[in-house]
């Protein structure tokens, strides 16, 4: 089958930041030996998207913020720098609840900055055979806002209750660029409102948000939700509740046993078949990059897994990771698996 994408995640695989940096690449504090990527091979994570978000890193002389364009995506491919390499960045994160007024009104304002200069250069084309005519210059500080503007990237709102998830709607609505609302626990509430304007959502179907019973409807986190996203049209994708690489925690929790988190979607009314899209092919369309990865087609790339049993088992083991072609896991040569004989039938010999 396909290799698992993960739309979203915590930072790993990289080095201590430099402080002094001023603009941070990156693909500038890549780790391509850490052995987060050996464990991402051997859970079957065949591409990843870190986000730094805004507080991971605040540039000198500078105030913490709550978006930020510093994000990508990779591969696990361990050992080479440049096929782990994709794109940075690959959307403007905003954290809404975090979102201050005054953050929100400085947002706007680089987007309605971006919007006069796509207006100058329309004028521009139109003009640009007369002889005073002069093309507009393009400020660093919006090129960013205008490739949102001009859907070449979108905006990824963080946003779990169904308050913070209108704010994200109402900017929508105002600059009509392409969005993705990370959590919607609440979503359900509002699935035919997201799903009318072509947002996309990643859903996180283990977390749990208290509901108010003084509200009606109460709110808080649904087992539903991802079906009830999916029946208003809404397209997901699905993350574990901590996107992380991690030794430690619950079943499911982290991205070492990122399938359940399609298991515990399909506990909520989700088929197999869309919850494994949901891993797959539907977070590559998330990340605009589903011309290459997704799905097992000719003349994309060859990032293939091979499993020795259902990806939503948890006594499921990867037996093969292939990225670009390249064998880069094999169960059998794995030092992380030295000791988990396989034995089928014999959940015994499948340790946590």
């Amino acid at each position: 089958m396909p290799g698992f994408v993960v739309a979203h995640c915590h930072p790993f695989a990289m080095r201590s930041k430099i402080k002094e940096d001023n603009a941070p690449k990156l693909f500038n504090y890549l780790e391509p030996f850490a052995m987060e990527l050996r464990l991402c091979l051997a859970t079957g994570i065949t591409t990843f998207s870190p986000n730094m978000g805004a507080s991971w890193y605040v540039p000198p002389g500078e105030k913490r913020k709550s978006y930020s364009f510093w994000n990508g995506i990779l591969k696990p491919y361990y050992g080479s720098l440049k096929e782990m390499f994709i794109k940075e960045p690959a959307y403007l994160w905003v954290d809404i609840p975090r979102l201050l007024l005054s953050e929100k009104d400085e947002l706007r304002g680089l987007f309605q900055r971006a919007r006069d200069y796509i207006a100058q250069e329309l004028e521009y084309e139109k003009t640009k055979t007369l002889k005073e005519a002069k093309a507009p210059v393009l400020a660093p500080d919006i090129k960013n806002h205008v490739a949102v503007l001009k859907k070449e990237l979108s905006v990824r709102f963080r946003a779990d209750r169904k308050k913070d998830i209108l704010k994200a709607l109402a900017f929508v609505d105002e600059f009509s660029f392409r969005a993705q609302i990370m959590g919607a626990a609440e979503g359900y509430l509002l699935a035919e409102e997201i799903g009318w304007r072509n947002i996309s959502t990643i859903i996180q179907p283990e977390v749990f948000l208290k509901g108010d019973p003084y509200r009606h409807p109460p709110g808080g986190s649904n087992p539903r939700n991802a079906s009830l996203q999916r029946d208003k049209g809404v397209e997901f994708a699905l993350l574990s509740s901590s996107p992380y690489i991690g030794l430690g925690g619950m079943l499911g929790d982290d991205l070492l046993t990122y399938p359940l988190a399609g298991a515990y979607a399909i506990r909520g009314g989700l088929d197999e078949r869309d919850a494994l899209e949901c891993l797959t092919i539907k977070p590559a369309k998330l990340i605009r990059i589903a011309d290459r990865l997704g799905s097992l087609e000719e003349g994309k790339d060859a990032d293939i897994i091979i499993l020795d049993g259902n990806p939503f088992d948890y006594r499921t083991y990867v037996d093969y990771t292939i990225i670009n072609g390249k064998v880069l896991h094999g169960k059998g040569k794995s030092p992380l698996h030295k000791k988990f004989a396989s034995q089928k039938g014999c959940s015994s010999a499948r340790p946590l």
